[in-house]
C-alpha cells in the first residue's frame, strides 16, 4: 500500500502509539456536535467491489463464494480494533436514488496507520482467505472476469483534517476513541 503513496518515500507514515484509546477532540456547546481531529498519518481506506458488469455465472460465483469471505474479513477488522489497530470499519452496500441496492459495495476503514491494514493483509487468516478465494475466481474466469475491485488509500496529515459528528451514537466512527 505504501508504494502507492508518494510521501512514503520520505516519511515512515507510522503511528508510534498504535491504536490510541484517546484522540484529541473538541465538543461544541450544544453537546450534539463533536469534531474529532485524527492523529498524524491515520490511514483511511475505501475498498470497493463492483459486480454489475458480470454475467450471471460470474455474478453467482462472486456472491456465493467470494463475497461471504470478504464479509468475514471486514467483520474481523470491525470487531477487533485492539488486535488490528483499526479504529473503525464499515461495510456498505451502495444504493440508487430510491435506496435500492445496486451491485456494488465498499469497506470504509480508519486505522492507526497504513501498517495496520498491511499487517492484516499479509498475515491474518481472514485476508489470506480473501486472497485465496480471489485467486480461485481468477483461475475460474481468467481474462474474461468482469468483477471490478479497487482500493483508495490515504494517510491523513495532523493539520487540516476534521471528522464531524452530529447527534450520533457514541460508538460511531471515531467517537469511541474520544
Amino acid at each position: 500500500m505504501r508504494d502507492r503513496i508518494p510521501l512514503s518515500g520520505s516519511e515512515a507514515l507510522r503511528n508510534p502509539e498504535g491504536l490510541e484509546r484517546r484522540i484529541p477532540a473538541k465538543a461544541e456547546c450544544d453537546g450534539k456536535r463533536v469534531v474529532v481531529v485524527p492523529p498524524q498519518d491515520m490511514c483511511v481506506i475505501r475498498s470497493g467491489q463492483n459486480w454489475s458488469l458480470c454475467d450471471d455465472h460470474e455474478k453467482s460465483w462472486y456472491l456465493k463464494k467470494m463475497h461471504p469471505v470478504l464479509l468475514d474479513g471486514m467483520r474481523f477488522l470491525s470487531d477487533h480494533p485492539d488486535e488490528t489497530n483499526c479504529y473503525s470499519l464499515r461495510f456498505v452496500t451502495k444504493t440508487d436514488e430510491a435506496w435500492q441496492p445496486v451491485e456494488q459495495s465498499f469497506g470504509l476503514g480508519y486505522a492507526a496507520d497504513v501498517y495496520a491494514f498491511e499487517e492484516w493483509a499479509k498475515s491474518h487468516p481472514t485476508h489470506l482467505a480473501i486472497f485465496a478465494r480471489f485467486q480461485q475466481m481468477v483461475d475460474e474466469f481468467g481474462d474474461a472476469m468482469k468483477l471490478r475491485l479497487w482500493h483508495e488509500v490515504t494517510a491523513l496529515p495532523a493539520n487540516g483534517c476534521e471528522f464531524e459528528y452530529l447527534a450520533c451514537h457514541p460508538e460511531t466512527g471515531l467517537l469511541g476513541y474520544v
